[in-house]
């Protein structure tokens, strides 16, 4: 199955989840979002498009990394090849 696939067949919550509120997560902007937080990285995560991982350098150099917790040493959210793949098409298609 290829991304088009993929990306066809998510429900409007997770098309909703990869963009806008996977964004708003990251900023820390929870209330921006249109779920639950609870479990909303967990529930990705078992989909695979995310992946809990360590924080590196490029991480580092956001001006807002500290502000968000991240920190040397620690972990972090990020999205796996398969979650950016379809962020992208889904974002490039949102006539959709």
């Amino acid at each position: 199955m290829d991304v088009a696939d993929i990306a066809g067949r998510l429900t409007t919550e997770d098309r909703a989840a990869l963009t806008s509120d996977w964004d708003a997560f990251c900023d820390c902007d929870w209330h921006l979002m249109s779920c639950d937080i609870k479990g909303f990285a967990e529930r990705l995560e078992q989909l695979g498009y995310v992946t809990f991982d360590a924080v590196d350098d490029d991480d580092l150099d956001d001006a807002f990394a500290s502000e968000r917790g991240i920190v040397p040493g620690g972990t972090i959210w990020r999205l796996t090849p398969l979650g950016l793949a379809v962020r992208a098409h889904i974002q490039g298609n949102s006539h959709d």
